[in-house]
């Protein structure tokens, strides 16, 4: 029996530190960008923001068939204030939470739970931010149920949502970025 738990909480670890690599290369790989005014849209390998941009991160949230997202609440990000305070960045609020309601969470043809609306968290980038990569630590909790069963838990992250800062002439003043958390609950 031991044997099977200290195989179980490995297993975990592993998953947990896999999601967290998901989540992170999410941010990178499935990055876009709106463009306004006199910035052009940029290329879909890489987006960079001008220092003093807004950016937007644009959350979606996954559960495999079988599971349910929470109602109340569905997600939640926050920012710790002694971390956030370090960067060249403003984060306000630094604690966001919402509903099923409000990400119109649904079932998708492929049997999986998913929000079709984005869970939005504005970054105002300082106008003196050096240029290169700009890792923010966050906290990501999503809430779930399992169907079948009826039990209802949540999965934890930590992580950092990454934003490259540029002076390049295609650099953006304004954009979003999309970071999809696919779930894998525990079995």
């Amino acid at each position: 029996m031991a044997n099977n738990q200290t195989h179980r909480g490995l297993v975990k670890k592993i998953f947990a530190a896999a999601l967290l690599l998901l989540l992170v290369i999410t941010v990178v790989a499935m990055a876009f960008a709106s463009a306004n005014g006199d910035t052009e849209p940029a290329k879909k390998e890489k987006v960079l923001f001008k220092p003093g941009a807004d950016v937007t991160f644009e959350f979606f949230f996954v559960v495999p068939p079988g599971f349910h997202l929470g109602d109340e609440p569905l997600a939640a990000v926050s920012f710790d204030k002694k971390k956030i305070e370090k960067l060249p960045l403003t984060i306000k609020p630094l604690e966001y939470s919402w509903t099923r309601e409000e990400l119109k969470a649904e079932a998708a043809e492929s049997g999986h739970d998913q929000t079709t609306v984005a869970a939005k968290v504005p970054v105002k980038l300082d106008s003196k931010c050096a240029t290169g990569k700009l890792a923010i630590p966050a906290m990501v909790d999503v809430f779930y149920c399992n169907v079948v069963e009826g039990w209802c838990t949540s999965s934890h992250y930590d992580t950092a949502l990454a934003v490259t800062v540029s002076d390049d002439k295609k650099a953006l003043k304004k954009g979003s970025l999309k970071v999809t958390v696919v779930v894998t609950p525990e079995v």
